[in-house]
């Protein structure tokens, strides 16, 4: 156990908080006041933050919605309102247009941290939801799956539909935890049955696959439905997957695109890739590659990595647009910097190659590398064919 969880109880009293609870006082009545309007502002913002993914990469710069919800949590912060630590530091994470934003979100995360476990014995589920992705996640503490799962466990045994959501995962991934399909269904289903709609998008995609339950087109329909008519934009890319590939329905691309723009209407920039897919294909609609690069570059420049892959191939191959090795670079790169294997792939032979770039053997094997260390086949494969054992 970490040693900072026996922070005395005393921390929990962050000013505002201490001196709201002196009642009988005018000075106390008005602070009681102005939490309950912190209350309320926290669960407006904190609701954008949820339904926006949470611990996702967000720019806010980009989402205004986010942007609104970011503004919020700021200002909350400045009064000492601890509950914003934690989103805010996610904020600050994964926003690229703040300058000294990883500073800032260190910073929030030490904050918030240390806050939650001044608090935890207040039985709020949520607080234990946010602990245990701080350790899933590394936040202002060590990285630990076991006590993620332990306070997801919290608070999904409390009821709440986060906790279950996020120990399902637990389960799925098998980390902190035995891999354990049929588990992962169990707090899936939890979820879902409460509305909570990545707890319905991911019990879909399990039924989908078979995975912990039989496979089972229709009950996946009838979850990706279930979260589309939230207008959840995971939910939204699956069901139109669905109708694309007629997984559980029969084919239908205009259906797919109905449900790819839905999404990608929702900020979902993958939508805007499978638009661009289907006109490349024609499928749903009249065949067009013009229209295919035009949707490809959309969600590359909103940040999307299977955008920002798909156009660096493009360019890479000279495929619908003039060969620019340059340009593939800058694409490759993009998606690179963001994990995508199959980017550090093309990367890494773009380097070996030295097309568009000086020829650098150490730049390709450290692509190559960060590939095969993800699992990527095709990484590991191009280690070994340049003598290196990619485990090591």
């Amino acid at each position: 156990m970490d040693e900072r969880e026996n922070l005395p109880a005393k921390l929990a009293a962050q000013g505002l908080a201490a001196t709201a609870e002196k009642r009988g006082s005018l000075v106390g009545r008005g602070l009681m006041a102005l939490r309950k309007d912190n209350d309320a502002l926290y669960r407006q913002a904190r609701a954008v933050y949820d339904r926006g993914g949470g611990i996702r990469n967000w720019n806010a710069a980009k989402n205004p919605a986010i942007s609104a919800a970011f503004k919020i949590f700021q200002q909350l912060a400045n009064e000492n309102y601890g509950k914003a630590f934690y989103p805010l530091s996610i904020l600050y994470g994964g926003n690229r247009d703040i300058e000294e934003g990883k500073n800032r979100a260190q910073h929030f995360a030490q904050l918030a941290f240390d806050w939650c476990f001044a608090n935890q014995a207040n039985q709020d589920a949520e607080l234990w939801c946010d602990l245990g992705q701080m350790y899933e996640l590394g936040c202002g503490v060590e990285k630990n799956d076991e006590r993620a799962v332990h306070w997801f466990r919290k608070a999904a045994e409390q009821g709440d539909e986060l906790g279950q959501f996020n120990l399902g995962l637990m389960y799925e991934d098998g980390l902190g935890v035995g891999q354990d399909g049929e588990q992962a269904v169990y707090w899936f289903r939890k979820a879902a049955e409460q509305g909570n709609a990545d707890g319905q998008s991911w019990l879909g995609l399990m039924y989908r696959c078979g995975i912990g339950v039989p496979q089972n087109g229709e009950q996946a329909v009838y979850w990706f439905h279930k979260v589309a008519e939230q207008g959840n934009a995971d939910g939204l890319v699956n069901i139109g997957l669905l109708y694309k590939y007629g997984d559980g329905v029969p084919q239908n691309g205009e259906q797919a695109m109905y449900w790819f723009h839905k999404a990608a209407e929702q900020g979902k920039a993958v939508g805007l890739v499978h638009i661009g897919e289907m006109y490349f294909s024609g499928s749903g609609v009249e065949k067009s590659d013009a229209q295919g690069v035009y949707w490809f570059r959309k969600a590359a420049e909103q940040g999307d990595a299977d955008g920002q892959f798909e156009l660096g191939y493009l360019y890479d191959e000279g495929r619908v647009v003039a060969q620019d090795y340059q340009e593939a670079v800058k694409w490759y790169r993009l998606a690179a910097e963001q994990g995508f294997t199959e980017a550090q792939c093309n990367l890494g032979w773009i380097y070996e190659n030295g097309n568009g770039v000086p020829q650098d053997h150490k730049e390709a094997v450290k692509l190559f590398r960060m590939a095969a260390d993800r699992g990527n086949t095709r990484g590991q494969e191009s280690l070994r064919k340049l003598g290196i054992d990619w485990k090591k």
